[in-house]
């Protein structure tokens, strides 16, 4: 464990998590996550965490998730949640990106008028584009998607510069 901010909160999540503090649990991890969320995923690299479920016993699982989002399903942070924790495994399972943007545009469509939610799913569709290296079409239209919800998000909250950027770097990727 690196010791940063992110990963602290992330443990203190999973003692709120043990003790049934779900609401603490969800707290701390989207406060994680908001410290820098291009590096969402130093709040889920404890590094015994997996997508089979097995980990360390700091570490959150995909068990853990489930839980969250079965207890909130009304909740859009759950659902997020569990697809960044998804996503963070991006580099090393195709399966993950799919099962990140399920959870991640449900969490759009509960969290409509949030700005955070937009952001994790853009974030997904550029991973889903640079997954799909060599298909040219697919890649623009995963790139459109992501940029478009950034500027839906920037119309709802324009603290994130990164947004800006991001933009920029998809139209260039896709050659516009």
């Amino acid at each position: 464990l690196g010791g940063t901010e992110g990963s602290l909160l992330q443990l203190r999540s999973k003692v709120n998590l043990d003790n049934a503090n779900d609401v603490c649990t969800i707290s701390e991890l989207v406060k994680g996550i908001q410290l820098d969320v291009e590096s969402f995923t130093e709040v889920f690299d404890t590094g015994g965490a997996s997508l089979s479920g097995a980990g360390n016993a700091a570490s959150l699982t995909k068990a853990d998730f489930d839980v969250l989002v079965s207890k909130f399903p009304d909740d859009w942070k759950p659902l997020a949640l569990r697809g960044l924790f998804y996503l963070s495994f991006y580099r090393f399972s195709f399966d993950a990106v799919p099962n990140a943007l399920d959870d991640l545009r449900r969490a759009v469509e509960i969290g409509s008028s949030e700005s955070l939610p937009k952001r994790f799913l853009a974030l997904a569709y550029e991973k889903a584009a640079f997954q799909a290296v060599g298909k040219k079409e697919q890649q623009t239209l995963l790139y459109e998607n992501a940029n478009r919800l950034r500027v839906a998000s920037l119309k709802i909250s324009t603290q994130s510069v990164e947004d800006y950027a991001h933009v920029g770097e998809n139209l260039l990727s896709v050659g516009r």
